[in-house]
């Protein structure tokens, strides 16, 4: 039997040699992986760079919906968008937070459609009553926000909303605090909601305590009275009553709806 044997000069060699190769084709991996995360790169960078100063990408039309008493254009500088402006360069959030801290406005979204279109949807306060504030009268919306302080002899919307001591203390765009407020408010949006609201202005809703509640209407020479909660119950009751006698309500001094079904009347 014969045996043949291999220099150990000769495997070593052999070894080192495919090392060497091995060695040679992971750099030159390594390469093309950096030369395609280079291409890919100065794609991206070309990309933002013609996004930035093509014309195809500059605001070409502003959409404004939702606005009733507000200004288009002031909405516009506010915003912080105009005509002509980079679409990439354009911060939404901080438009928004913006349009947010105008007085009258409730919420707002404002959207990029690429390749030129910026919208903007307003959601506005909407005022529906007045208040005495230590200086002037204001007008607040249904949640109590005061949205602008009025001009001498200037009318507000709605009826005045009083109460003890007379005065309400918030800045125009803060939220009046107040449990009495609310309930005034309760019961006006209770009976605006009636046909019988047509038929009447109501002038004013002193609110003495959240269960003493005193409407006041330019058309009738008695107060009605408002308390206890459910002031749409009492609303429609009040509605159901008026349409029952005609309008003619045998009433001196006040029309109490504070005791269920039992209105009383003097």
């Amino acid at each position: 039997m014969m045996h043949y044997s291999v220099p150990f000069r000769g495997v070593l060699d052999a070894t080192i040699q495919r090392r060497g190769l091995a060695a040679s084709s992971l750099l030159f991996g390594l390469l093309q992986i950096a030369l395609c995360a280079g291409f890919i790169i100065m794609l991206v960078c070309l990309f933002l760079y013609f996004v930035e100063e093509s014309t195809y990408f500059r605001v070409s039309d502003i959409q404004i919906s939702g606005t009733r008493g507000l200004d288009v254009e002031q909405i516009e500088r506010r915003a912080g968008v105009a005509l002509g402006d980079n679409m990439r360069g354009l911060d939404v959030a901080e438009a928004e937070a913006r349009l947010n801290a105008m007085p009258r406005v409730r919420q707002s979204e404002v959207i990029r459609h690429f390749p030129n279109l910026v919208t903007i949807d307003i959601e506005e306060r909407i005022p529906i009553a007045g208040v005495q504030m230590p200086n002037s009268i204001a007008e607040i919306d249904s949640e109590g926000v005061v949205v602008r302080e009025l001009k001498p002899h200037e009318l507000h919307v709605g009826p005045l909303i009083s109460a003890e001591p007379g005065q309400w203390i918030a800045a125009v765009g803060e939220r009046i605090e107040s449990a009495r407020l609310q309930a005034g408010l309760d019961v006006w949006r209770s009976f605006a909601a009636t046909a019988l609201a047509a038929e009447m202005t109501v002038s004013e809703i002193w609110v003495r305590e959240v269960n003493d509640i005193r409407m006041f209407c330019d058309e009738l020479p008695f107060e009605i009275r408002w308390g206890r909660g459910d002031f749409e119950t009492q609303a429609r009751r009040l509605a159901a009553l008026w349409k029952e006698r005609g309008g003619e309500l045998d009433c001196e001094y006040y029309l109490d709806l504070r005791w269920g079904k039992d209105v009383a009347c003097w």
